[in-house]
């Protein structure tokens, strides 16, 4: 199996959970992790988090991306998080960016950057220094830009 390039492990320092594998308790890692299976606790990684199984429980790592993944907990990234359509998460969301397209119930909070893609269904509220929104993107909640940039608010006035 080591140099077995099929087996995602095998492209480097990644811890893999198969499919069939279901956990109870928490998972932590100091290397990144492609999570395929179901786990009933928290899982934490020092390095990028992967997902495509079912996590009961909150996540945190470097980078977490959802790929047809589904979360009840919230998420934590040092970095980013992507989340594609198939995707569904009950919980917070927080991080530096995010590029989201799938379905969350609950609130995200990102430092730069969230990017709602037209896919996107998010129940909650937004948070973000920019957000940018596609068409057909739904939001029930508020979204609040905490942009810094000043203006003069003096341009409403002259009416």
């Amino acid at each position: 199996m080591k140099n077995d390039k099929t087996h995602p492990a095998a492209q480097g320092n990644e811890t893999y959970i198969s499919q069939n594998t279901t956990i109870i308790g928490s998972l932590r890692t100091d290397s990144s992790i492609a999570f395929d299976g179901r786990i009933e606790g928290a899982l934490s990684s020092e390095g990028d988090v992967h997902i495509t199984g079912t996590v009961l429980g909150d996540v945190s790592g470097q980078d977490i991306t959802l790929t047809e993944g589904k979360v009840k907990g919230n998420l934590h990234a040092r970095g980013d998080i992507r989340v594609n359509g198939e995707s569904v998460i009950v919980g917070d969301m927080a991080g530096q960016n995010i590029d989201f397209n799938g379905k969350c119930k609950g609130n995200m909070t990102f430092e730069n950057i969230v990017t709602l893609r037209s896919e996107s269904l998010i129940v909650g509220n937004v948070s973000s220094l920019t957000v940018g929104m596609e068409t057909g993107a739904i939001v029930r909640g508020e979204i609040h830009s905490t942009s810094e940039t000043r203006f003069d608010e003096s341009v409403f006035d002259d009416f």
